[in-house]
């Protein structure tokens, strides 16, 4: 059975906790409860899962310093089946458990460890990624030795990106979802083009020149699962670009925008990288959809600059591909190279956070060529761009990671793949491993 829930103020974040076994972990209630938080304990797995298809907590710990670590495992594994990765899920392990089992982290398992015993100030480093109260930011500050830091201005790229990118991109992920099951992946279509029924099996029935009977979902499965992907893309990246403008014909009956037209990088790259059967297709189609999104807004506000901004992006995408080919190539004969997925979000991320530091700094196209022709080194670029511009091309890309949807994983070998840095965190081996393979390509 689960420990029933001291009253607390509803409005604090609500942690759950769970441990296998006769009784809760018995430190956990009041260190989180220190932290400004609620907590709910479990020691029943199947109390833990009937909570979880009731309330959401902002995060779910799992301890796996029992003796039946099969069973927390089988927990961790049914609520990525559920409720996918929008749920994080911190592990609370013992010391080298995550190198041991890395299989257990990443895109299917938790988001992070923090290692027994629990020291405090790193579980609440951990918390704060996830959640914010006035408690956990005292710890912050306590533990970085009570420094009070002066505002500093946000760099005007990081500003633009803000304004223009991040939010078009937070409205286009809500269209760009990926299932395991194509029926699972049918009905989200559905639903999400439910707006354009009447136009769709019209359309529909024009290309197949049959009247047939069909409602939306079997018209989408006429269309085919890829071709209704790139136009409800299209229809995204029209609308967060210029909204309402995506629309059908009234005398074609066709839609307004072409995919070819709209999402040219996110197709090619797919088709490229081993098309719809890639065991990379979803990271391939979203960071291709970063470089469609940025092609668009040049397109439509950079004005006289737009053409030599679409040349930048053209040539980018082009040296990004021909690498990210290469490093696929070779990874296969890396043994301990993790993510080899974000290989591809890694360098292409790194590419647009270029493009957008050349979309809003007028000059820096020049300085990107001075760079190449003077083959100034990786971290000597790094410098001169903080220097000048108050922000790396990097951190853009880093930034992008996080904002584009299915690409967030990869952020921190963005961050570090132009300096050859060591990370201390549990786990972050691999992040290491795959910003230093990506550099060297």
């Amino acid at each position: 059975m689960s420990a029933a829930p001291r009253p607390s103020d509803a409005s604090k974040p609500l942690i759950y906790h769970f441990r296998e076994g006769a009784s809760p972990s018995a430190e956990m209630r009041p260190m989180l409860e220190g932290m400004g938080l609620r907590c709910e304990l479990f020691n029943d797995p199947r109390a833990l899962l009937l909570s979880l298809k009731n309330t959401e907590p902002a995060i779910c710990l799992l301890d796996f310093s029992t003796a039946k670590i099969d069973v927390v495992t089988a927990v961790l594994r049914t609520i990525r089946s559920v409720l996918g990765e929008k749920l994080p899920i911190i592990a609370l392990v013992p010391k080298g458990f995550q190198e041991k089992s890395p299989q257990l982290f990443g895109a299917k398992g938790a988001t992070a460890a923090v290692e027994r015993p629990v020291v405090p100030s790193e579980l609440a480093q951990r918390l704060s990624y996830h959640v914010v109260t006035d408690a956990l930011a005292a710890m912050q500050t306590e533990s970085s030795g009570g420094l009070v830091l002066e505002e500093v201005p946000t760099p005007a790229v990081v500003t633009w990106l803000l304004d223009h990118v991040v939010p078009a991109l937070v409205k286009i992920g809500a269209y760009v979802k990926f299932f395991d099951e194509s029926e699972r992946q049918l009905k989200f279509y559905t639903e999400k083009l439910e707006p354009f029924q009447d136009e769709l099996i019209e359309m529909i029935k024009k290309l197949r020149r049959r009247e047939e009977k069909v409602d939306l979902n079997q018209t989408l499965r006429l269309y085919g699962v890829a071709n209704t992907r790139n136009l409800l893309t299209t229809m995204a990246v029209a609308n967060a670009t210029v909204p309402d403008s995506f629309a059908f014909d009234a005398k074609s009956g066709m839609p307004n925008h072409d995919p070819k037209a709209i999402i040219p990088y996110a197709i090619k790259l797919l088709e490229r990288l081993g098309g719809e059967g890639s065991r990379f297709y979803q990271i391939a189609f979203s960071a291709g959809l970063v470089f469609d999104l940025l092609n668009r807004i040049a397109n439509n506000e950079l004005g006289e600059r737009k053409r030599p901004i679409q040349r930048m992006i053209e040539a980018a995408f082009a040296d990004g591909l021909r690498r990210i080919e290469k490093g696929l190539k070779l990874g296969k004969e890396v043994d301990d190279l993790a993510m080899a997925k974000h290989i591809i979000s890694t360098i292409m991320m790194r590419e647009a956070g270029k493009i957008v530091m050349a979309m809003v700094i007028v000059n820096y196209p020049e300085v990107r060529k001075f760079f190449e022709k003077k083959v100034v080194s990786h971290a000597f670029q790094l410098i001169a761009e903080q220097e000048n511009f108050d922000v790396s091309h990097n951190l853009v890309g880093a930034l992008l990671c996080q904002a584009a949807p299915n690409l967030s994983e990869a952020f921190q070998a963005v961050l570090f793949c132009d300096v050859q840095v060591t990370l201390k965190a549990p786990g972050d081996r691999q992040i290491q491993d795959l910003a230093a393979f990506c550099r060297s390509l």
